[in-house]
């Protein structure tokens, strides 16, 4: 409390300044209050608006697909804008229907996509490079033919690509024995045949995970791919070629879809050596095909709907918080043809 009483001061001019300048004092202590109260409101806001940003997905999402009406378009690859949700043509298959194009993959540094092609009435199956989406794809030479060759994969390093194919396109396709898991590198054509299996997936140290008839495989890149180790096993004894798997950017999060029992996992990866993992979360959805942002921070599923008809119908792509777990976006693909629709990268 001041005391402005009279004995205080020398003067009475001497009183009259002091009671100015406590005034005004007051009046800038006061203002100097409000502005820092502003302050501090614009960074309260500014940290919501970022945060609120940094819940919402970004990037874009590659996919082969085929538009309705059936048989009236080949499979092609597009992006998908995930903000403005724009579905654009990347690499579209000739109107002739020699071949199509389907799941593709970019290299570390996004200079290369790799992508197969599915030939339309006979031949083989092809692996093609291309260089920043604009030049002539390149054939990559492999030393066998395939009916069917599928979701190529650059190794983190960006030297070789690991692929899926089937040699006998009269083989149940669902089962995983009758696929086989090569190695190439895309530029000297160097290739090696690893394991029978589906779905390879490189882990952030360049180790490759494969899935099995009896569960999910690790081949060491240290002791070159040569002998695997049953990392986690299958429930009930069989896996499929139908169930497909995805790996976080950082290796910590494994998307495990399981169509057949309605039901997707996610897996978390305490250690990849030895690997150690357990299962995290477990959605209810028949969901195919996955991906996981490039900053991890969410993943897109592949889900359609059963009718009672056992038919599958409302196609569509739903992105999820990989924290929460909670939806947070679905983008429709009925327009599209759901048994010709992959996805394949996040970029």
């Amino acid at each position: 409390m001041y005391n402005l009483n009279s004995d205080n001061f020398d003067t009475k001019e001497e009183k009259v300044q002091q009671v100015v300048f406590f005034k005004f004092g007051r009046r800038a202590i006061s203002i100097a209050s409000l502005l820092l109260i502003v302050g501090v409101i614009i960074l309260v806001i500014s940290g919501f608006v970022l945060q609120q940003k940094a819940s919402i997905p970004e990037g874009t999402i590659y996919l082969s697909l085929s538009p309705l009406p059936e048989g009236d378009n080949p499979i092609s690859i597009y992006s998908l804008d995930v903000a403005t949700k724009q579905i654009k043509s990347v690499i579209q298959a000739d109107e002739n229907r020699q071949e199509e194009y389907w799941t593709s993959s970019f290299s570390p540094d996004g200079e290369y996509m790799a992508f197969a092609s599915l030939p339309y009435v006979e031949g083989s199956s092809k692996l093609f490079i291309i260089k920043n989406k604009e030049s002539d794809k390149i054939e990559v030479s492999l030393d066998m033919n395939f009916s069917v060759l599928r979701n190529p994969v650059w190794s983190p390093d960006g030297s070789s690509i690991v692929f899926q194919g089937l040699k006998d396109f009269d083989a149940n396709i669902y089962y995983t024995s009758n696929w086989f898991i090569y190695k190439v590198d895309p530029f000297t054509n160097s290739q090696k045949k690893i394991s029978s299996g589906v779905n390879p997936l490189f882990t952030p140290e360049g180790d490759l995970l494969i899935l099995k008839n009896d569960g999910l495989y690790l081949f060491l890149a240290e002791e070159g791919f040569e002998k695997g180790k049953k990392v986690w096993n299958v429930v009930d004894g069989r896996a499929y070629s139908n169930m497909k798997l995805n790996i976080s950017k950082n290796g910590n999060l494994l998307i495990w879809t399981v169509p057949q029992k309605n039901k997707v996992l996610l897996i978390s990866i305490v250690s990849r050596g030895p690997f150690k993992a357990f299962i995290k979360k477990e959605l209810s959805s028949t969901a195919f095909w996955s991906v996981f942002s490039p900053d991890g921070k969410f993943f897109a599923l592949q889900e359609v709907d059963i009718d009672e008809n056992q038919e599958e119908i409302n196609a569509r792509l739903v992105i999820y918080n990989a924290d929460s777990f909670e939806e947070v976006d679905r983008i429709s693909l009925n327009n599209y043809l759901q048994e010709s629709l992959f996805v394949s990268d996040w970029r």
